[in-house]
């Protein structure tokens, strides 16, 4: 299977994020340092994220990302119509 590369994107920061501590705020560019991807692309990802509820995010001095909930497993669903790509993420609390 071939991910675009927004999805590889999003995959890596949701890897990264779930390395931190639980509901530690991870900032845009700090990411981006780890995943190499350009910010603004990158911030279109995340808020992407967060309208699929697995992120939270603030905004502000100390804003940034978080994963919603403390998730075990992160699933990640891909399936195609032509050429349009749909993926649906789910997260698993065990």
């Amino acid at each position: 299977m071939i991910l675009s590369r927004t999805s590889q994107y999003a995959i890596q920061a949701l890897i990264f994020m779930a390395t931190q501590p639980h509901g530690i705020v991870v900032l845009n560019h700090t990411i981006t340092k780890h995943i190499g991807v350009p910010p603004t692309y990158l911030a279109e990802i995340l808020q992407s994220l967060c309208k699929s509820n697995l992120l939270y995010s603030f905004r502000g001095k100390q804003g940034g990302f978080c994963l919603r909930k403390k998730g075990k497993k992160i699933t990640y669903s891909y399936s195609s119509a032509g050429t349009n790509y749909i993926c649906l993420w789910q997260t698993h609390s065990t």
